[in-house]
């Protein structure tokens, strides 16, 4: 699979090579034949190429990235300006030209890996999902898995068919599922197996009405709630009290179908619930289960 990816690499190296070389192409033409002139090129490096992974030129970057950042693998220093290619990339800068010209912020494959961390890690820069299993390369970094083995734990199941079923990838069981409330913020963060999945803006309790901190948990869950007290739904409802006085839910509906208090998420508002925005509220909900842990600050 892997040599699979490297091919890719090779053939799509031609589209970052135009926004790394930029208006100075023909620098890194001339540095590469200046350095097959030149009696410091890597001897017997020729024999050498046919290997992606190996790198003659002792540069820190393997053949297939120096075809991919369109460096001479023969050449440890392409563009003759005193640091080697690897480091050049380490530090995010182009090997190809000798001014400082940055490059720390490129990623082809818009996987959230920029492709100088592509090199680090040893995955494809121009695949958002290197080995196929379901799960970006971003993500294999946050969940620890190998990016280039799509079942790290060897149970059977893809890396990202565990993680989307909240099981550990690197082992057996369930991932623990938590939920965070920050009052101050204003700001809901859920978790799984301690990884921030992703942070929500809520409206809590307004003063007088404050929403109650401590640890708490999913007591019940409704999918629309009604509240007689008030004479409006409240989507995505999960109690975290109990006998059900507090929960979190999407913003309030009325009847007629308005949702009340949009412009105020960010803001403590309600009567002590926690309100989420329409979207928000099905994903939390969809996440939840009875007995998921919550903690409010």
């Amino acid at each position: 699979m892997l040599f699979g990816l490297i091919f890719q690499i090779i053939l799509a190296a031609s589209q970052l090579a135009l926004v790394l070389v930029n208006s100075n192409s023909s620098n890194f033409e001339t540095n590469f034949v200046l350095a097959e002139e030149e009696t410091g090129e890597v001897s017997g490096c020729q024999s050498q190429l046919a290997d992606n992974l190996a790198d003659p030129d002792q540069d820190g970057l393997v053949n297939m990235y120096e075809s991919f950042f369109r460096t001479n693998p023969c050449l440890a220093d392409s563009d003759a300006d005193g640091y080697v290619d690897g480091l050049e990339i380490k530090h995010g800068f182009n090997p190809t030209n000798s001014e400082s010209v940055k490059i720390d912020d490129l990623d082809a494959d818009q996987d959230g890996l920029v492709d100088i961390k592509e090199v680090e890690f040893v995955s494809n820069p121009l695949s958002s999902d290197t080995d196929s299993d379901a799960l970006g390369d971003f993500q294999e970094i946050k969940w620890q898995t190998d990016l280039k083995n799509p079942d790290t734990d060897a149970d059977g199941q893809l890396d990202g068919e565990e993680v989307r079923n909240f099981q550990d990838p690197l082992g057996s069981g369930q991932l623990v599922k938590e939920i965070r409330i920050d009052l101050a913020k204003q700001e809901l963060t859920y978790l799984a197996g301690g990884k921030v999945l992703n942070t929500f803006i809520i409206s809590s309790g307004r003063p007088g009405m404050a929403t109650p901190k401590g640890e708490f948990k999913i007591e019940s869950k409704n999918p629309r709630a009604y509240s007689k007290t008030y004479g409006l739904y409240m989507p995505y409802w999960m109690a975290f009290t109990a006998g059900g006085k507090y929960g979190l839910h999407e913003l309030p509906e009325w009847p007629n179908g308005y949702k009340e208090g949009a412009s105020h998420l960010g803001q403590p508002v309600s009567h002590g619930c926690v309100r989420l925005g329409e979207g928000d509220a099905k994903t939390l909900y969809d996440f939840s289960d009875i007995g998921t842990k919550v903690i409010i600050n």
